[in-house]
């Protein structure tokens, strides 16, 4: 996976080294402060297939906006660095209560309990993957969303990212990310209702790699509302417990 993920990446010059992207002169259009892509974080146990008979867990995907910042040292954004800095020197119990990326550990970690209930929060590091719907940034800064232009530019790059990822679930977080999944699956997408009272708990069927993988539509965490706020927290049981009734 990792070795595909990178070939990838170079063919469409979105690595983060040797980075060629055609769009690059208009994502930089006023921006100081751009840095190149960043490439996905994925955990070591998440390359894994899963499989229930080998003690495997389902992959799990999160994917989000744009990286919202970043080291212009192409060394930092590669796979192999995010994964070494997130297996080796990231604790998630450390991390900032309120911040993104300890909710998407969290969540990672609700989904999964389900399949391993001995699994410990401090072990969900190697279990998950994650990759952004922008694969640049262009305020690292100050940390701010980048503009719509840079969506727009790599939706195309997106499908092709997401099939060699494989995820047996998928968590967008936010509207960027919800809307490139739209528009690059949308020949395959089937809604499901759970419940017809409580329709932001709904989720989606994609067809890929030959097998349904389930789609799960949060709002992203640094959102005002927030990934934890009272419509959204009552849904995490309930999507963690249908991932597990249909893969479980």
């Amino acid at each position: 996976m990792i070795q595909e993920l990178k070939t990838y990446y170079y063919a469409n010059g979105i690595s983060a080294f040797g980075f060629r992207c055609h769009f690059a002169n208009s994502c930089r259009l006023f921006c100081h402060n751009f840095v190149e892509a960043k490439e996905a974080y994925v955990g070591s146990e998440y390359e894994k297939k899963y499989d229930k008979k080998k003690s495997t867990l389902p992959r799990i995907l999160f994917f989000s906006s744009d990286p919202g910042g970043g080291d212009p040292n192409p060394q930092t954004r590669t796979i192999e660095a995010t994964r070494h800095y997130e297996e080796n020197d990231c604790n998630p119990e450390s991390l900032p209560r309120n911040g993104h990326w300890y909710h998407t550990h969290h969540l990672a970690w609700i989904f999964l309990k389900k399949f391993d209930p001995n699994l410990r929060f401090k072990d969900i590091c190697p279990y998950f993957a994650h990759t952004n719907s922008a694969k640049c940034c262009e305020d690292y800064n100050q940390r701010r969303q980048s503009a719509a232009r840079l969506f727009e530019n790599c939706r195309g790059y997106i499908p092709g990212e997401i099939q060699i990822l494989d995820p047996d679930i998928m968590i967008t977080q936010g509207a960027y990310a919800k809307w490139a999944i739209e528009y690059g699956f949308s020949q395959s997408t089937t809604p499901i209702e759970i419940d017809p009272a409580c329709d932001h708990c709904n989720y989606h069927l994609i067809q890929m790699n030959g097998k349904e993988v389930l789609w799960f539509a949060p709002y992203h965490p640094n959102q005002q509302s927030g990934l934890y706020n009272s419509r959204s927290v009552p849904c995490f049981d309930t999507w963690a417990e249908e991932a597990y009734r249909r893969l479980g």
